[in-house]
Order: C-alpha cells, then sequence, then structure tokens
C-alpha cells in the first residue's frame, strides 16, 4: 500500500537520498524538512502516514519534534535517523514513542541502508 512520507533531516543531500529511496520503493514524499520547527508544520499540512526524521538537527531536535508530534498525534508513526549509534539514544527514542531507529552508518554495503528504509516503511504500514 502506498504511504505518504515526510522526511525531516537537516542535510539537504540526505533529503534527496532518502526521497529517493521512498519514491522508487512506490511511496509518496508528501514533504521534506530541514528541522524539528519545519517538520512540525509539514506534519500538521501533509498529513504523513510515516515520519522518517533525523535526530541532530537545528532549531529544534528530532527527539523535541518526535514528543511534539504525539502530543497531537499519539498514533503517529516516526522512525528516528541518525549517524550517532549510541544505544542509550536509541533507547530514549523508543521510550518518548518512536516507532523505529535507523543508523545512517550502514554504510558497509550502501544498500544496506536502503534496505532498512524500505523494510521498516513496509512493516509500519501493515
Amino acid at each position: 500500500m502506498k504511504q505518504k512520507i515526510l522526511i525531516v533531516d537537516d542535510s539537504k543531500f540526505l533529503r534527496q537520498v532518502i526521497k529517493e529511496i521512498v519514491e522508487s520503493a512506490g511511496h509518496e514524499v508528501v514533504g521534506c524538512a530541514k528541522d524539528g520547527l519545519e517538520a512540525l508544520e509539514s506534519y500538521n499540512t501533509n498529513n504523513p502516514n510515516i515520519v522518517l526524521m533525523d535526530i541532530t538537527m537545528p532549531n529544534m531536535s528530532g527527539k523535541e519534534c518526535l514528543a511534539e508530534i504525539l502530543k497531537r498525534n499519539q498514533e503517529a508513526k516516526i522512525v528516528m535517523i541518525s549517524a550517532l549509534t549510541n544505544s542509550d539514544l536509541e533507547k530514549e527514542c523508543m521510550k518518548i514513542g518512536a516507532k523505529g531507529f535507523l543508523s545512517k552508518s550502514m554504510n558497509e554495503n550502501p544498500n544496506d541502508f536502503r534496505d532498512a528504509i524500505i523494510e521498516t516503511i513496509k512493516k509500519l504500514a501493515a
């Protein structure tokens, strides 16, 4: 089933990479945001099924934005994406209510990151 996806990352390059991955899997990107503040606005406007969100961003972090979105919609499906491989950070995000956590550093095989995103969307869409 086609999902509406919001992509949030302060890296324009990564937003584009993730957008291409999502679209190649047959899903629709309904918005891209560069920080948590833009993400909140885009979430309210575009009503995505799933949010793929970086943790470390200016203005409002992904963790803060995660909590804010979940205050407004407890059913929100938000997957955190981070270059930081910190299990405490992952646990914190999951405790707040993230539905998943993906590492950007799956770069031993470039397809690992792509496959992880597609698989995560599939699971959340089920």
